[in-house]
């Protein structure tokens, strides 16, 4: 039982041999804390396929960080106000750079692909987008919030174009057969992502079963310290070996 991603979005060359062990020794690998936090995502995936649905393609706002930005944003909060509330808050990794950077939400779309089936042998092709773009590496904190401030003008810009086209801008990851892709995406207000407020996740399912006009949705909280362990615990759960009934005496 696991919340680390790496090992599950790793590259096919080190994941194959782990899937393939995992099928010789008749183990088992639960990892629903990687994605969502205790939001039930990979058991939904487990079901839907268990049940015969053919899953198609998944959209989903998997960063709360990312999502609480926009979010502030949109109120009318300089991006880089934003981010120094998310630090302060505790919303952003210890290095806030590697959530602008769009990895985290990279790995969790591999996860989504691989659960779903949508990435035969273990492969997908990848195509990520930072929410931001020409982030420089290695900057302090104070650095990177100075460098932020820069993009302010263009990324107010953006969410003025996009309310203009009667869209959002969200973080997506979107995962179709054999490709994904993570970026700044302008969505229609009518699509379920456009709702989505503050730091909740959204995965949204269109499958042979629910269509894209009526698909599936799970959303919540995608982290924290309680929500996770709760997902952990339920995968504990769910491995361990039935406990035997104590037979009931007659009254």
């Amino acid at each position: 039982v696991t919340a680390n991603k790496k090992p599950i979005a790793c590259p096919p060359d080190r994941h194959t041999p782990l899937a393939g062990a995992l099928t010789e020794t008749g183990r088992s690998l639960r990892a629903e804390a990687t994605v969502g936090a205790g939001l039930p995502v990979l058991s939904t995936i487990e079901s839907l396929l268990a049940s015969g649905d053919t899953i198609r393609s998944i959209q989903a706002c998997l960063s709360g960080t990312l999502g609480f930005l926009i979010s502030r944003t949109e109120s009318g909060v300089a991006l880089s106000a934003a981010v120094n509330d998310a630090i302060a808050l505790g919303f952003t990794e210890p290095d806030p750079a590697s959530d602008l950077s769009g990895d985290d939400v990279a790995r969790k779309a591999i996860i989504l692909a691989r659960a779903a089936g949508l990435a035969p042998d273990h492969r997908v092709s990848l195509t990520t987008a930072p929410f931001l773009e020409g982030l420089p590496a290695g900057l302090s904190r104070s650095r990177l919030l100075d460098h932020i401030k820069t993009t302010d003008r263009e990324f107010a810009r953006r969410l003025k174009a996009a309310r203009k086209a009667h869209a959002a801008l969200r973080y997506v990851a979107t995962i179709n057969r054999d490709a994904a892709s993570v970026s700044l995406t302008e969505i229609p207000l009518a699509h379920p992502l456009a709702s989505l407020r503050g730091p909740d996740n959204m995965i949204v399912f269109t499958t042979a079963r629910y269509s894209p006009d009526n698909p599936l949705v799970i959303r919540g909280p995608g982290a924290g310290p309680a929500v996770t362990a709760s997902a952990l615990l339920a995968d504990a759960a769910r491995l361990a070996p039935p406990s035997p009934r104590t037979p009931t005496r007659a009254p």
